[in-house]
């Protein structure tokens, strides 16, 4: 797409409107090639900015048309999938182009001048430079377009996990990426992903929680619990706390949480996708999407042999990270781990159930294992482990302590108690009575 498109035509009736678009169009491709991202909210300001440094060139109806312009496209239902948008565009201009070259073939047939070689060679150029699928490019030519690329990345953001011990020596995902937990039943990845969807809230983010397994009544009393520091059991009777606590804490959310229950079965990734931009068109705009877990998604095609297990694991997990790369998301799911021994501590790549190479697919996999044994404790204690990583450390871990009767994944102040003692330990200390 280039700006020149939505340059104003001469057979243009509205010349202001035509303006007005042109100048949209103008703004937002610079953007999009200075930060590679949509302009989104800021298009007002841009356009206003305009209009001042045009103060004198611009008239009262042009003004008026491209505030107009905007305030249309700022409106949610306008709002459709980045690959909607450039696939219509690229239908759009196919067709421009088709009727551009017949116009210009029955220009040379009536002056005797269509030959053979010229009909193929215009045919040839009308139906260039569509093939969206093509990656081929010319490295001599392209070494600024790696320098701006690399630039980009160094700006990516990595959010906080907010696990103190985890944060200073691992970042985790930037945008496009897929985020894994592998764990156990019952050790506590529910509560971890409660505890991550606060997490991107604190930081401005808007999430989308699919929760697969639990109802969405219970992902609400695990936000409630965890949020305002009251028991699950005491939610019913401590409402009073719990009204007072839960304004204080959203005073410090900038982002939001939306809950899809997704626990009567039929979800597939698509259908996931179409429900995000069903939000996106209401307005909520998702960052990150948590999916709770990967054994409860559809798989595309249904298998029949002894590998189909194997099979349709892959094929959710490329549609999650071809998802994750379009629409830019942080996009994290949970592994069910198929280990017979329930007090493992280091949950790795080999224990993420019946399809292993899913941890060879994501940006980041991270284990949720039984504490130490050494520090006791063994009801709120777990340790987590960095199973893989392709943007920073992996194989490394911690010792972390929660209160899942609160469901509170990690508390900074308990862990820090845990983290001295555990480093105050020797290698043979610190595993006595691991399995």
């Amino acid at each position: 797409m280039k700006f020149s498109d939505f340059e104003v035509r001469d057979s243009e009736e509205d010349e202001n409107w035509a303006w007005a678009r042109e100048q949209v169009a103008r703004i937002t491709l610079e953007y999009w090639k200075e930060y590679r991202q949509p302009i989104g909210g800021l298009l007002r300001t841009f356009a206003l900015d305009l209009l001042r440094e045009k103060s004198t060139k611009v008239g009262r109806e042009q003004r008026e048309e491209l505030i107009s312009l905007v305030e249309r496209l700022k409106k949610p239902e306008l709002s459709v999938a980045s690959d909607a948008m450039t696939e219509k565009i690229i239908r759009y201009k196919q067709r421009q182009k088709i009727r551009n070259t017949i116009l210009k073939m029955i220009g040379l047939q009536e002056e005797n001048k269509l030959t053979p070689e010229e009909f193929r060679r215009l045919s040839l150029a009308a139906t260039n430079g569509f093939d969206t699928n093509s990656q081929a490019v010319d490295y001599r030519e392209t070494l600024e377009a790696r320098i701006q690329r690399r630039e980009t990345e160094r700006s990516r953001r990595f959010p906080y996990l907010y696990i103190e011990p985890l944060d200073e020596k691992v970042r985790t995902i930037p945008r496009g990426q897929v985020g894994l937990i592998i764990a156990k039943y019952k050790i506590g990845k529910s509560a971890f992903f409660a505890h991550m969807a606060q997490a991107f809230a604190l930081q401005g983010y808007k999430v989308v929680m699919f929760t697969l397994e639990d109802s969405r009544e219970m992902v609400e009393d695990r936000l409630d619990a965890s949020l305002c520091g009251i028991t699950l059991q005491n939610l019913p009777s401590f409402t009073t706390t719990l009204r007072e606590r839960f304004e204080e804490q959203m005073e410090l959310i900038s982002g939001g949480i939306q809950v899809v229950d997704a626990t009567g079965g039929g979800w597939s990734v698509q259908r996931m996708i179409e429900m995000t931009e069903t939000l996106r068109n209401r307005g909520f705009e998702p960052d990150a999407v948590l999916i709770d877990y990967d054994e409860q998604v559809e798989p595309p095609h249904r298998y029949k042999s002894s590998d189909a297990l194997r099979l349709h694991s892959h094929e959710i997990y490329i549609e999650l990270t071809r998802w994750a790369a379009r629409d830019q998301l942080y996009l994290w799911t949970a592994a069910q781990a198929t280990i017979p021994n329930l007090d493992k501590m280091i949950i790795g790549g080999e224990d993420s159930a019946e399809d292993k190479s899913k941890i060879r697919k994501v940006g980041m996999a991270i284990g949720i294992g039984m504490g130490p044994p050494s520090l006791g404790d063994r009801e709120n204690t777990r340790y987590l482990y960095v199973a893989a990583h392709r943007f920073g450390r992996q194989r490394i871990g911690w010792p972390i302590v929660g209160q899942f009767n609160k469901a509170i994944f990690y508390d900074p102040e308990k862990t820090k108690e845990a983290l001295k003692r555990w480093r105050g330990m020797n290698p043979r200390e610190r595993l006595e009575g691991a399995k």
